[in-house]
């Protein structure tokens, strides 16, 4: 049978990435989307759009039928309130997954693949030096948004016994077309300034949009699926072997972009927190929410968000061959040449 995928947030960042690497596997695609989304690039790409909401589940039915594979990436990273975040992450995502279940009926539900977040997991650990996350480590979100993230972990893991369910959690992802990672490259590109926070070693793991896209379909068609709520089994960490601290980060992107220089400013945590809260004073003002607010800023004072990703690596075969620097100068080039620096 011939897999056809649904696939949520398809006109986001990731799903900008994630629909064209399906369609050139030559596998049949749609994706769900609002009826106030916009649908050109979709368009573009011939792919079949299915309107309906994640808090309608009717309308999720409908979107669901004939459907083998629900890939869901879609899910809110920052907001002005935060039962915002759990209205987008945990609630839809309990409404997709009983849609799923519903239109099933008595036969096989489709394969579903929860795109969730490093933030679900938590920092890395510090036992000595900073120790990447592993999948059997404890949970420890430490903002409203990987605690949102987590709840929707949990709430599809209450399915696992009926659903075929795997999870993805991705660290930082980058590549063209991200707007939120702009933040990264343009004061490196302007100023030949990086401004990292805190005064302690950190570090960091990222994933390219397009090896992030080969891992969720790795996980779709070949990895475990959970068991139950305790287990770790069918989590997967995806992320670019390499990890980094935020100062060497930000010397690579300038190395990236061209710069012989770039001036790695370490910042104490209360101008973090003095920062955000104006941004957060800003957001209010204009009803839209800053990538670094509050909520953000608690994750960016921690000592740093890395993960291992031998698991996916080693089962799954997955290859992240294209070193992390290359990922880096292709990705500013695209930003260059748009003029988004």
């Amino acid at each position: 049978m011939r897999p056809q995928i649904l696939v949520t947030g398809g006109s986001g960042f990731i799903g900008s990435r994630l629909v064209p690497y399906l369609l050139a596997q030559d596998l049949d695609v749609c994706c769900l989307v609002r009826e106030s989304s916009n649908t050109s690039a979709l368009d573009a790409l011939g792919v079949e759009t299915r309107v309906g909401d994640l808090d309608d589940t009717d309308s999720l039915m409908n979107a669901l039928r004939g459907c083998t594979h629900v890939l869901h990436l879609a899910g809110m990273t920052k907001a002005l309130r935060s039962r915002e975040l759990w209205n987008a992450n945990e609630r839809g995502t309990k409404n997709l997954v009983d849609a799923t279940l519903r239109v099933a009926g008595d036969k096989e539900p489709a394969v579903f693949v929860l795109v969730s977040s490093l933030a679900a997991a938590g920092p890395v650990l510090m036992r000595g030096e900073p120790r990447p996350r592993s999948e059997a480590d404890p949970v420890e979100p430490v903002s409203n948004y990987g605690r949102s993230k987590r709840d929707g972990e949990m709430v599809a893991l209450e399915a696992a016994g009926q659903l075929p369910l795997s999870i993805v959690r991705p660290p930082i992802v980058f590549g063209p077309g991200d707007k939120d990672g702009l933040n990264l490259f343009r004061p490196i590109a302007r100023f030949g300034v990086h401004v990292a926070p805190g005064l302690r070693r950190t570090l960091y793991s990222l994933i390219h949009a397009d090896d992030l896209s080969q891992s969720i379909w790795a996980v779709a068609t070949s990895g475990q699926r959970c068991v139950d709520e305790a287990s770790n089994q069918g989590i997967y960490f995806a992320s670019h072997p390499t990890n980094l601290s935020y100062g060497d980060l930000g010397r690579e992107i300038g190395r990236a972009l061209g710069r012989r220089k770039t001036w790695v400013i370490p910042t104490l945590p209360i101008g973090v927190r003095v920062v955000a809260g104006i941004n957060e004073g800003i957001s209010q003002v204009f009803r839209r929410p800053h990538i670094l607010g509050w909520d953000k800023s608690r994750e960016a004072i921690t000592r740093g968000w890395a993960c291992d990703s031998s698991r996916l690596r080693d089962e799954l075969k997955v290859p992240f061959d294209t070193p992390l620097f290359e990922q880096l100068r292709a990705t500013s080039m695209w930003y260059a040449m748009k003029g988004w620096l």
